[in-house]
């Protein structure tokens, strides 16, 4: 009897214990405002920045991440400091990414890009390198150091970059920097969509520049004005943007594309990428592609998903084949420049490359996020390298922006023929006989 009474004393706890249990379980603790920290604080971000002038933002935001000063004069402040004291770098680093994203959500939608610089310039503060006594200040330092060291902040850099002439190589095609960082699904919401926002931006006034500049520059009355050429090319985007716009009638790029859509409904898969074959190489004989090129994309395209051809082709298949093609032509796995891609301009053909993208494109308008994610690591690759050595890259960026932008949905582009600079022999105007004539339509916000 005593070995039960024994057993059953130390199996069940007593009244005054269970009691001790139920107060604490029901006490706020430190883990638990922790865990509702960063709710809490974006909760307050958001009511902040759409309530207060940048001045004013900027200053909490520093009292709460970079250089506290009166802890106890703000429940945000309070719960920023119980998050460090738990040493969860990981988290903190989380919140500080989200942190930043809404702010420059805002200031992106305001147009206010002083304050979206002002905030990364203060990952710079000197209190940042400062030695402390305070074991919670030294590790809320030590974090942010190595936030300012780390890809993420170097993605944040994008939003107060300049991306205009004299901005450096790499920050000129930020679109696709951007695009990379939306189509991440590792990357918070709130810098997602400010990345996408951006991006968008940016193309849209790519489009409108191309387009004055085109059409304004060939005037005789504005030849002597200085007009901003948005590309780096100098007078032969000219000459590019007649010859990419020049195929135009029934077999266009945009027709063509929808030709092929409409005859592979339905086939099996492995028909599909017969058909794709060919329908890829269309017109690009003309543009003298060698024969090696052309046969190592048809052998990688014909060896995609074996397993899958008797299936019937549907719109997943079709993006998932298209991502991998584009795969083949731009950027290997280990982020490196794919061998088809350093054939193509090694044989001194960026435009062919281009064509073959953007017919990629017009089969599977889905596939432009993937394809221009792609580019962002062929710009990440060299971006260490200087201007000078990345020639061959950049005329591709430059083919590449032109190609998209004439074929866009609302930028309109074609070839008015200038009779009077004909001769009287010709019976036909030569591509450079014709004037640029673009017309901006409505902005597709959707895209």
């Amino acid at each position: 009897m005593q070995s039960k009474v024994r057993l059953q004393n130390v199996g069940l706890p007593s009244d005054r214990t269970k009691k001790r249990q139920r107060v604490r379980s029901h006490s706020p603790t430190q883990q638990q405002t922790a865990r509702d920290a960063p709710t809490s604080i974006c909760t307050f971000l958001v009511e902040l920045v759409r309530t207060q002038p940048p001045e004013t933002v900027l200053e909490e935001f520093k009292q709460l991440f970079i250089h506290p000063v009166n802890v106890a004069s703000s429940t945000p402040r309070q719960a920023v400091r119980e998050l460090i004291s738990t040493g969860d770098a990981a988290k903190f680093h989380s919140l500080l990414k989200r942190a930043c994203y809404i702010l420059i959500n805002k200031w992106n939608t305001t147009r206010q890009y002083q304050a979206m610089h002002d905030l990364v310039q203060l990952f710079h503060h000197s209190s940042i390198e400062d030695e402390t006594a305070s074991p919670t200040l030294q590790r809320l330092r030590g974090w942010l150091r190595q936030f300012v060291n780390s890809e993420d902040y170097r993605e944040l850099q994008l939003f107060a970059a300049k991306h205009g002439e004299n901005a450096p190589w790499n920050q000129r095609y930020a679109s696709f920097l951007l695009t990379s960082q939306y189509a991440n699904a590792n990357n918070p919401i709130e810098q997602r969509k400010a990345a996408k926002v951006l991006a968008r931006n940016l193309r849209e006034q790519y489009k409108f520049e191309l387009a004055m500049y085109t059409a304004r520059s060939q005037r005789q009355e504005v030849k002597s004005q200085m007009l901003e050429n948005p590309t780096q090319l100098g007078d032969e985007v000219f000459n590019l943007v007649r010859r990419v716009v020049a195929k135009r009638g029934f077999f266009n790029h945009a027709n063509l594309a929808n030709i092929f859509v409409q005859q592979v409904q339905h086939l099996s898969y492995g028909e599909f990428k017969r058909s794709l074959q060919k329908y890829l190489a269309f017109s690009t004989k003309d543009e003298a592609l060698g024969d090696s090129v052309t046969a190592q994309l048809a052998k990688k395209v014909a060896g995609l998903y074996p397993e899958r051809d008797r299936d019937i082709v549907d719109d997943a298949l079709t993006l998932r084949t298209c991502n991998r093609i584009i795969e083949f032509l731009t950027v290997n796995k280990e982020g490196k420049p794919a061998a088809l891609f350093i054939n193509f301009l090694a044989q001194g053909q960026p435009l062919t490359l281009v064509m073959i993208l953007l017919k990629i494109i017009l089969v599977c308008k889905h596939a432009r996020t993937h394809l221009e994610s792609c580019i962002a690591k062929l710009i990440r690759f060299h971006e260490a390298d200087s201007e000078e050595e990345c020639q061959e890259l950049i005329w591709f960026l430059e083919i590449y922006n032109i190609a998209f932008t004439v074929h866009a949905e609302n930028v309109h582009y074609n070839l008015v023929s200038m009779r009077e600079s004909v001769s009287r022999h010709q019976t036909s105007c030569k591509p450079r006989a014709k004037r640029i004539f673009s017309q901006q339509a409505s902005i597709d916000k959707s895209s």
